[in-house]
């Protein structure tokens, strides 16, 4: 009786998604060449710990019905549209099989100027024994010509956050975080929206439309001195 029942409770769960009406998305190009570049903060030797802030500006004439990009970062990434997390990862990988995350921004996006940022960390000698690394990097592509506005080329902006110091744990732990707001690059939202376009060679200072210190356990230590953990 126990393994009629759960084949039958298995048949249900096959028909019922095979019902599920859902809007496929066509990751083809997820199988070719990307036109995006991997982009980082110049001066930045890629292999220090250290925090980074990648942003773009977009201005749509009308709301998209679909808007999807593929994203990945060295070692991790945490994306954002107009201030509202959207995702993270990557998965974790190796130098033959880097994986990305295939994403459909539209419901984030709106109708005039719309903000993607992106925060990317490298923990570098303290990261986990199961990350592996090349360098610090941030890459996304979009997925059809459309999409290819939010590419990741010179056209990004960007900066590191002197704020972030690691903290080290176990070798098979992430590392904590010692947060020093006196130093850390100043985010809130809103923010001013105007930014230098290009890719910031001159160390211009950002205001991100980003609000990260809800997503993380982060103690008050002194004035403006905190500790976090992911």
């Amino acid at each position: 009786m126990k393994s009629l029942f759960s084949a039958l409770l298995f048949l249900y769960v096959v028909t019922y998604a095979a019902h599920v009406s859902a809007q496929p998305i066509d990751n083809t190009l997820g199988q070719k060449p990307w036109n995006a570049q991997w982009i980082a903060v110049p001066g930045d030797n890629g292999h220090s710990y250290g925090v980074f802030y990648f942003r773009k500006n977009i201005n749509l004439t009308v709301k998209p019905l679909s808007f999807v990009v593929y994203v990945s970062a060295d070692n991790r990434y945490k994306l954002y549209v107009n201030g509202m997390l959207v995702s993270l990862g990557p998965a974790r990988g190796d130098t033959y099989y880097w994986n990305y995350e295939t994403v459909d921004l539209a419901p984030y996006l709106s109708a005039g100027t719309n903000i993607i940022s992106a925060k990317v960390w490298n923990e570098a000698e303290y990261r986990p024994e199961a990350q592996i690394s090349v360098r610090t990097g941030f890459i996304l592509q979009g997925n059809t010509a459309a999409e290819e506005i939010l590419n990741t080329n010179n056209t990004w902006s960007c900066i590191r956050d002197n704020g972030y110091q690691p903290i080290s744990t176990f070798g098979v732990a992430a590392a904590g975080e010692l947060v020093d707001m006196n130093h850390s690059v100043k985010i809130g939202y809103p923010a001013p929206r105007q930014i230098a376009p290009g890719f910031v060679k001159n160390r211009i200072k950002l205001f991100l439309n980003l609000y990260f210190t809800n997503e993380q356990l982060c103690i008050l230590l002194t004035n403006n001195l905190y500790i976090c953990i992911k």
